[in-house]
């Protein structure tokens, strides 16, 4: 085998039984991205549909179309698709990979001993006022359509922000209220517009945070938890 950039060997030569070759081959392999630094770049690949990054200096979001390192603190967004993350396990070395969707976030990680990636939620809750209602006749508000009511209901259901996750290694997701950290799992970190951050684990294991409560809370496969806002 032999690199035809140099002509240097590539590997090992390789016996042919039988007498000579009878033809040959020539592969081009593409680089890939680095890998990922301790504290300071993470790699992102798209897994499925429409995924798109922001980082330091940029101005808007910008379609991922192929696996990349990026630096920590770029904004991921995976509302409409799905991503692989992969960072540094740590000083000793080593990388660790999980996949994120249906979420736009801020990704980040601090040096240490056992370092934990962390992806905050990132963007508007959508939980502004409803504008003020026209006054209508009983006549008007009976002919209301159970389809009407049903639209109302799903604008309601997409009011907030969440981000699901599913791998190994050391992950952190972050709401406003509360964080979950994993070692492997499939689990779901979502800030709601009632001031709140509802968790839910679908395998595995979650260890929760509420920062209200200054608690930490197991949470275990088919559970949910929610931390709520300090009270005043």
């Amino acid at each position: 085998m032999i690199d035809t950039a140099t002509n240097a060997p590539a590997g090992p030569d390789v016996s042919t039984p039988g007498g000579m070759p009878y033809g040959i081959a020539i592969a081009s392999v593409a680089p890939g991205p680095a890998p990922p630094v301790l504290g300071k770049q993470v790699v992102v690949k798209p897994v499925k549909g429409n995924v798109k990054t922001k980082c330091r200096g940029e101005k808007k979001l910008t379609r991922l179309k192929a696996a990349d390192q990026i630096p920590v603190g770029c904004l991921v967004d995976t509302r409409k698709g799905k991503i692989k993350l992969t960072s540094s396990k740590g000083k000793k070395g080593g990388t660790q990979s999980a996949v994120f969707w249906n979420g736009l976030f801020r990704v980040t990680q601090k040096a240490g001993k056992k370092p934990y990636t962390e992806l905050a939620l990132a963007g508007s809750l959508g939980c502004g006022k409803s504008k003020k209602k026209r006054k209508r006749s009983f006549a008007t508000r009976a002919a209301a359509s159970s389809e009407s009511t049903t639209l109302i209901s799903k604008k309601k259901r997409k009011r907030g922000r969440k981000l699901w996750g599913k791998g190994k290694g050391r992950f952190k997701t972050k709401g406003k209220y509360g964080s979950a950290s994993v070692r492997g799992t499939n689990w779901l970190v979502e800030d709601r517009c009632n001031k709140s951050t509802f968790f839910k684990v679908k395998s595995g294991v979650v260890k929760v945070r509420d920062f209200a409560k200054k608690k930490t809370v197991k949470v275990k496969k088919g559970g949910h938890y929610v931390a709520r806002a300090r009270k005043r």
